[in-house]
C-alpha cells in the first residue's frame, strides 16, 4: 500500500511539473488554415504580444494583440471577409476586425457619420452620450462636473484662469494646486469626480506655482518646481513632499536627467506601451507592432486621454470616444473648445 501511495505521489509531481512547464510562456510560430486563409500565428513572450499574418490568394493582413500567454495554438476560429475587410473570431483573446487599402490599414467604421441626437445641455455643453463616464471641465472660473447621476459647478478660486498648469489626474481623483495663492502654494485641492466633492491636502513644504507635474510612479506623484529648480516626489496620503534627484520615467524605467533639461523642457513620464493612439497631420491612428491603423476620416485636433484600446479625442468643439473593437461615440460639444481645450478630464 505504501509503495502505491509513493507511486501516485511521484505521478502527481511529474504531472504537475509537466503542466507548469507547458504553461511557461514561450516564443512560437504556428501555421494553419481557417476559412481558406493561411495564418501564421506568433507569440513574443518578452513583449507579451500575439501577432497574426492572415493571407488569402489576393489579400494579406497583419495584426497584433497584447495578451498573456495561452498554451493553446491556433487561436483564430473563424474569418469573415467583406470587401477589403476581415472580421476575425478568436479563442481566449478578443476578436478583431481590420480593413486594408494597398499598404494602409483602417477600421471598418472609418467613414461613419456621427449624427447622434442631443439628450440634454448643461452650462452650454451639449450632451449626446456620457458613456458611463464622469467629466470635469474647466471653465475659467469653475469646474463643470457632468455624469449620469450629477451635474454640478465646482468653484475653487477667487480669480479667473485661462489654463490651470499645476493639475493632474491621480488615482481616480483630480489634483490641483491652490491658485488662490499668488506665487507659492502649500495646499492641493482634490476633487472626487464621482461624488462631486472637494477635499484639501496640506503639504509640509511650500512649492512655487511655476511648476509642473511629471507623472506618477510607485504611489508617488512627481513634480518639478521650475522656480526652485527642484524635483519632488509627493506622498499625497500624508501630504509629505520629498526632495528627489533629477530623474524621469522613460518607457517604464527611471533614468537620470538634469536640472537644465527639466527647467528648459517639460519632461513628462512615459510608460512602456507597445500600442498607442497617435496623431499625424490631424489624423488619428492606432499604432501597433504590425503597423498603424487609421481610425476615422475626421480631422482630430487633440487626444484628450487614452488607455488600452480606448481613447477620447476632440474634433473642433466636439469630444468623441473610440474603442478600437467597438467603434466611435459622440459625447459632448462645447463651443469654447474651439479656442481653449486645456483642462478636460475624464474618469
Amino acid at each position: 500500500m505504501k509503495k502505491v501511495v509513493i507511486f501516485i505521489i511521484i505521478l502527481l509531481i511529474i504531472f504537475s511539473a509537466f503542466a507548469i512547464f507547458q504553461n511557461i510562456p514561450k516564443n512560437y510560430s504556428y501555421n494553419y488554415e481557417i476559412d481558406k486563409f493561411n495564418i501564421v500565428e506568433k507569440y513574443d513572450k518578452d513583449k507579451k504580444i500575439y501577432s497574426f499574418n492572415v493571407k488569402s490568394k489576393d489579400k494579406e493582413y497583419n495584426y497584433s494583440i497584447e495578451s498573456k500567454y495561452y498554451m493553446q495554438r491556433g487561436l483564430i476560429t473563424k474569418i469573415k471577409a467583406t470587401g477589403n475587410c476581415i472580421e476575425v473570431k478568436l479563442k481566449k483573446i478578443n476578436d478583431f476586425s481590420i480593413c486594408k487599402d494597398g499598404d494602409n490599414y483602417y477600421t471598418k467604421y472609418y467613414d461613419n457619420e456621427y449624427n447622434t441626437k442631443k439628450i440634454s445641455n448643461y452650462e452650454n455643453i451639449d450632451i449626446y452620450d456620457l458613456n458611463d463616464d464622469h467629466y470635469l471641465i474647466w471653465n475659467y472660473n469653475y469646474f463643470i462636473g457632468i455624469s449620469d447621476d450629477k451635474k454640478e459647478k465646482i468653484s475653487l478660486f477667487n480669480d479667473d484662469y485661462i489654463k490651470l498648469n499645476v493639475i493632474t489626474k491621480y488615482q481616480n481623483k483630480l489634483v490641483i494646486a491652490d491658485y488662490n495663492e499668488e506665487y507659492i502654494f502649500q495646499k492641493f485641492y482634490i476633487i472626487d469626480p464621482i461624488k462631486m466633492k472637494t477635499d484639501t491636502i496640506k503639504l509640509d513644504i511650500p512649492i512655487y506655482l511655476n511648476s509642473y507635474f511629471m507623472g506618477e510612479y510607485k504611489d508617488y506623484l512627481y513634480l518639478f518646481d521650475i522656480q526652485k529648480k527642484q524635483e519632488y516626489k509627493i506622498d499625497l496620503d500624508e501630504g509629505i513632499v520629498y526632495r528627489n534627484k533629477p530623474e524621469v520615467l522613460k518607457n517604464g524605467q527611471m533614468e537620470d536627467s538634469s536640472v537644465i533639461k527639466l527647467t528648459n523642457n517639460q519632461e513628462l513620464f512615459t510608460y512602456k506601451e507597445s500600442f498607442n493612439y497617435i496623431l499625424e497631420n490631424n489624423k488619428l491612428y492606432y499604432e501597433t507592432p504590425s503597423g498603424k491603423i487609421a481610425i476615422t476620416n475626421m480631422n482630430v485636433d487633440k487626444i484628450i486621454s487614452q488607455e488600452g484600446k480606448e481613447a477620447y479625442f476632440l474634433n473642433q468643439d466636439t469630444l468623441y470616444y473610440v474603442n478600437l473593437n467597438k467603434g466611435i461615440k459622440k459625447l459632448l460639444s462645447y463651443s469654447e473648445w474651439q479656442f481653449n481645450n486645456s483642462n478636460i478630464y475624464i474618469f
